[in-house]
């Protein structure tokens, strides 16, 4: 029988895959003998990712974009249509900025709303037009946040573009599940990655305490439970949502 976590010949893209979670995604698809399309804001660290990933065996192409910007989206798509293939479409790429409901500026309003959902969104849409043209019975996996299922309101504005990409994602399953393509989102906790390696042992204690496996979540964690959703391991699941928080919502 064979293992329905096996990626083997499928062509998977990834955006925000040049460091953490996105790197870790990217890394849990090749050890499962993907084929990885991959893209990110920085060229530098995206082709050392690619170079790495390519190390342990995957073949990996790569195009550094923006998403912040529109005529990077359309060059980007543009990119997309020329390959092959592409199988699944993994929505990592995003940021956050401090942000409490009564004083966020418009600006950073905005600049969320492009990268975070924007972006996201358009190239869900070429993502599925390919699978749609091809007649692949792909997957489109949107990685969002707990924080688009409960209330932190010093990210009030990340996770307002977050619950956004998981109402859309439910769109996107209902139209498409005709088609045989599933959608679903993957919603982590707190996990630790670059962008928090200056906690001390405490603040990590601290946080750990507070989950009931006992511990903050490591990037590798997320990457496995993408593959899951994206592989035929998961073939009759669509239109949900998969929480990695060890727990945490249980007491929050």
């Amino acid at each position: 029988m064979a293992d329905p976590f096996r990626l083997d010949g499928k062509t998977i893209m990834i955006t925000g895959a040049s460091r953490g979670i996105g790197r870790a995604v990217a890394e849990s698809f090749a050890r499962q003998g993907a084929k990885l399309l991959l893209t990110a804001r920085q060229e530098d660290t995206l082709r050392h990712t690619a170079e790495e990933l390519h190390a342990l065996g995957a073949a990996c192409k790569y195009f550094a974009a923006d998403l912040s910007q529109m005529e990077a989206v359309r060059e980007l798509v543009t990119w997309m249509q020329a390959q092959e293939a592409i199988d699944c479409y993994v929505n990592n790429a995003a940021f956050t900025v401090l942000s409490y409901p009564m004083e966020t500026p418009p600006h950073n309003m905005e600049a969320l709303f492009h990268t975070n959902y924007r972006a996201s969104v358009l190239l869900a849409q070429a993502a599925a037009r390919r699978m749609l043209d091809q007649e692949i019975e792909g997957s489109l996996l949107f990685i969002t946040s707990i924080n688009a299922l409960s209330a932190l309101p010093s990210q009030a504005a990340y996770s307002s573009t977050k619950a956004a990409l998981e109402s859309m994602a439910r769109s996107f399953a209902a139209e498409l599940a005709p088609h045989g393509i599933r959608v679903n989102t993957l919603a982590p906790g707190a996990i630790l990655t670059d962008m928090n390696a200056h906690f001390t042992p405490e603040k990590i204690a601290e946080l750990s305490s507070k989950i009931p496996l006992g511990r903050i979540g490591a990037p590798g964690d997320i990457g496995d439970a993408a593959v899951f959703l994206c592989s035929d391991a998961a073939r009759y699941i669509t239109g949900t949502t998969l929480v990695a928080d060890g727990g945490y919502l249980l007491r929050r």
